[in-house]
């Protein structure tokens, strides 16, 4: 095409070009078969940005690339395998399950369960053994794995007989008891006491109908055992057990996870290779996606693996229309009668049509090669009367008389066109079509000889005179193979916008498209140019212009704030003006004046209830009190949390710090209220009971409404929304409990400073 305009593509282009234009023309479909049409579908899927980094359900992914989710389950497990699990185990339930996945899977070969299999028996409590009195032999058999002689031991020191029967759980805690004592110094060994104690908790844990649940810091401090492997180890059981609905995975990073692990033993039993090969071309086909490649004919066939003429045809479809494309006489008639048994003219062009080109080249070849024909020839040549050219050469050799009855085809039409059509006697043997065949004959033999070069226009407009079987479209077709096989040019490309714009300016106004283009079509390609224009001016500006990076990481977490660090750094370098936003940036930028804005937050808010509490109950005392106890349950709060391994969003605590101070410190003056209304008649305690009774009811009711509804508004919303309402149940329930146990202690420690002074009441 002109103007660079063209026809080296991105997969995407190709893709979208052939499945909303080429097939649609049957001319150009029955090039595609049902295999090649499979491949340009993978283009498409495989090629659309949105479709390969979207978070996609297993089922989803797995019917997307065709295969069956069971062979690519294991993918999942390796991409969440180290992160961050929120389920909570009991102690036992973890203990079968990881005994259960040792035996069935290899996902524990390099991990160190052999402890917990020593104490599987009392985690799993079949027949409900651990309550059960079992005898000397038997208790040997359970626990002379954790120690050597422990059973004897214990027997010989508590003076037990032989045929004494005790229960698995009396026998832990008659060990635990015995091995605290001084005399039991031949037990010692603090390793095997915490190994003996852990062992008490399972078994507790086995027996109890109301079961501890762990989260992965608190079993990993439990079982002596590194965070990391916990970690793993939840993971590993919610994989198993089937929680992983919310588990997701975009198709790049589960072809790419699938490839580069493709040797692992839980991978390899799953996929075969040709499944592997499936997904080498996937990974090609994603990768050039993302990084815009794009591809010449050649590359493309080779690329996807189909044949080069198909992939070439498609390329020169982009040229038709800009690029002028002309051939002589002699080259169209030469290029067609040479490919009139490919497939792709074969059942275009009809015999009448591939009769009059056989004619039409022997003309041509005839008037470059200066042959003569005699009467007889040219009667066969253009199935004319013998005696009407008898006749004509007759005259012919009486004008020229030299003797010779051989005349070559341009002076013998010439003649007929410049002495015998103009003659009135001779012209009314000749209609006016054959006159008309006559001319166009003599044009195409002069093109011939001059080597003129004819558009598809100009020679459908002297073919069509020739012959009623010529077809527009069909030398429109016959140019356009012509130019993917004689006039290709390496260098054409296009984008999309050009590719879209040429649809719309060009394809769309040219009537001769008009057949190969249906409604649908049409409306789609107009819709396309709206779509690019309205995403243009979201891009683009006149002063600014706008990139938008969509990344895996979660919107707030290290690995973000240092990737757009990183990215700032970058721009900082070449850009001498940018800006960076959206949601992520907002918390980067926040995070970095977090301190300072939490401590002017925290001191606003102090000072602000301060003085409202001071004036309410005109005293100085009373409002410090209240604003730190207050504080502190906010600060403790915020420590539970990190001791906890709780991730808190920044933003999470500015919000709890301004509604903790603000609605629990209602609690606080109620129940102040009430001690002052008492102490002025009762003493301190008796105050402090009065007070209680009167206050306890209202502020229980109200907490819990507060930590009740935000803690189920955490529990169906997520990310920052959750956070804080969770933060914001756990911070009432620290200040309620600071309230009713820590304020009437300090009212009472407090109590000289501010009750005045009644000498009718006692201490």
């Amino acid at each position: 095409l002109i103007n660079n305009i063209g026809a080296k593509l991105s997969l995407s282009e190709v893709s979208q070009f052939i499945l909303n234009d080429v097939i649609s023309n049957p001319k150009y479909a029955s090039g595609f078969d049902s295999a090649k049409m499979g491949k340009i579908k993978l283009l498409e899927n495989f090629s659309d940005l949105s479709i390969i980094n979207k978070q996609m359900s297993l089922d989803d992914a797995a019917l997307l690339l065709n295969i069956p989710k069971e062979k690519i389950m294991p993918v999942l497990l390796l991409k969440y395998m180290s992160s961050p699990s929120s389920s909570a185990f009991s102690l036992s339930g973890f203990i079968n399950n990881i005994v259960i996945i040792d035996d069935t899977t290899t996902y524990l070969k390099d991990i160190d369960i052999s402890f917990l299999r020593s104490v599987s028996i009392f985690s799993q409590n079949e027949n409900n053994i651990n309550e059960m009195p079992l005898d000397k032999d038997t208790l040997n058999s359970m626990f002379g794995s954790l120690k050597e002689n422990l059973v004897n031991d214990i027997y010989t020191l508590n003076s037990l007989s032989d045929d004494f029967k005790i229960t698995p759980k009396d026998f832990i805690n008659l060990v635990i008891n015995t091995l605290e004592k001084e005399e039991s110094a031949q037990l010692d060994g603090e390793q095997t006491l915490n190994n003996l104690k852990l062992l008490k908790m399972i078994i507790d844990d086995s027996t109890s109908s109301d079961k501890v649940l762990y989260k992965v810091e608190s079993l990993a401090s439990i079982l002596n055992m590194k965070s990391e492997q916990i970690n793993l180890l939840y993971n590993l059981i919610d994989y198993k057990n089937g929680n992983i609905d919310n588990w997701t995975i975009s198709p790049y990073e589960l072809v790419n996870i699938l490839l580069t692990n493709k040797d692992r033993d839980e991978i390899k039993t799953s996929v075969d290779d040709t499944i592997i090969m499936q997904l080498q071309l996937l990974s090609k086909v994603m990768q050039s996606a993302i990084n815009d490649e794009k591809f010449s004919y050649e590359q493309l066939a080779s690329f996807i693996g189909m044949d080069e003429e198909s992939i070439k045809n498609v390329y020169t479809l982009y040229t038709l229309a800009h690029t002028n494309l002309s051939m002589t006489p002699k080259e169209f008639t030469d290029f067609v009668l040479s490919k009139s048994e490919d497939d792709m003219l074969k059942n275009q062009i009809n015999g009448d049509t591939l009769k009059q080109l056989n004619t039409l080249k022997q003309v041509i070849d005839g008037v470059i090669n200066h042959e003569t024909y005699s009467y007889h020839e040219l009667a066969s040549l253009f199935g004319i009367s013998e005696n009407s050219l008898k006749l004509l050469y007759g005259l012919y050799d009486f004008k020229y008389v030299d003797g010779n009855l051989s005349i070559s085809l341009k002076d013998f039409i010439t003649f007929l066109l410049e002495e015998v059509v103009p003659n009135e006697e001779y012209a009314r043997n000749f209609s006016a079509s054959q006159i008309v065949r006559l001319k166009t004959v003599n044009d195409i033999m002069n093109g011939a000889l001059k080597n003129i070069k004819y558009t598809s226009y100009e020679m459908y407009t002297y073919l069509s005179k020739l012959s009623d079987s010529v077809d527009k479209n069909m030398i429109d077709m016959l140019y356009t193979y012509y130019g993917s096989d004689q006039e290709y040019n390496e260098n054409w490309q296009m984008t999309t916008e050009e590719f879209i714009n040429f649809l719309n300016q060009d394809v769309l106004n040219d009537t001769k498209f008009n057949d190969f283009i249906e409604d649908d079509m049409r409306n789609d390609i107009i819709s396309a140019k709206k779509t690019i224009n309205d995403a243009k001016d979201l891009l683009i500006g006149k002063e600014y212009s706008r990139i938008i990076l969509n990344t895996t990481l979660n919107m707030e977490s290290p690995q973000t704030f240092a990737f757009i660090q990183n990215t700032k750094e970058m721009l900082e370098q070449d850009i001498d003006e940018f800006y960076i936003i959206g949601d992520s940036p907002m918390a980067y930028e926040m995070s970095q004046s977090f301190n300072n804005e939490l401590n002017l937050i925290t001191i606003i808010t102090m000072i602000a209830i301060f003085i409202v509490v001071c004036i309410t109950f005109k005293s100085i005392f009373i409002p410090i009190i209240l604003v730190l106890t207050i504080q502190t349950a906010v600060y403790l709060t915020m420590g539970i949390l990190s001791i906890a391994g709780e991730n808190v969003y920044f933003i999470s605590l500015l919000i709890v710090q301004s509604i903790l101070m603000g609605a629990t410190i209602d609690y606080a003056i109620l129940y102040t209220s009430y001690y002052l209304e008492y102490r002025k008649q009762e003493k301190i305690k008796e105050a402090i009971i009065d007070a209680y009774n009167h206050s306890i009811h209202t502020i229980l009711t109200s907490s819990l409404i507060l930590m009740i509804v935000t803690l189920i508004i955490a529990c169906f919303t997520s990310d920052i929304a959750a956070k804080i309402c969770k933060t914001i149940s756990e911070g009432t329930l620290c200040s309620t409990i600071l309230i009713l146990v820590l304020l009437p202690s300090i009212l009472a420690f407090l109590d000289k400073f501010i009750i005045k002074k009644d000498k009718k009441l006692s201490k």
